[in-house]
């Protein structure tokens, strides 16, 4: 075999192994789903899919401080993995929130329901609720 052939055949090895050393990092996966619906009092909550309760914004009480992109990561962590802690910062306000899916539930045949904590975080003073949301036929969490 020639020289030229030799140094071929060991730079593609090289650059094989070094592919499959890339694949031993971890897999970092984004997804984006819509903002949750506006919010609704009691009074008027309407019903989404045959859910007896309301189709407000996910977070209960802890959702009237939040802006969109606020609302719009509580239902990425609603995506998550039962369990799995999702937290971010707003900017603006320096409000640090927690969403954590704590169970998957069926609700009037909709297997699409979690059972939720989630927490707001303002300077050291921490707000904690738990709540139950579902997927409508919209593709949006609502609150049940």
């Amino acid at each position: 075999m020639s020289e030229y052939m030799i140094r071929l055949i060991l730079s593609l090895s090289v650059l094989a192994l070094a592919g499959c050393a890339s694949m031993t990092q971890p897999f970092h996966q984004t997804v984006t789903v819509p903002a949750a619906a506006p919010a609704e009092s009691p009074e008027t909550m309407g019903s989404v899919e045959g859910l007896s309760a309301g189709s407000g914004a996910i977070g209960g009480s802890l959702q009237r401080s939040m802006d969109e992109n606020d609302k719009s990561k509580a239902s990425k962590g609603l995506d998550g993995a039962v369990g799995k802690e999702v937290r971010w910062t707003n900017a603006m306000s320096q409000t640090t929130y927690v969403m954590i899916p704590t169970e998957k539930v069926t609700i009037n045949q909709n297997p699409y329901c979690r059972k939720y904590r989630m927490q707001r975080i303002v300077h050291d003073n921490t707000q904690e609720m738990n709540g139950t949301a579902c997927i409508g036929s919209d593709g949006n969490w609502h609150e049940t």
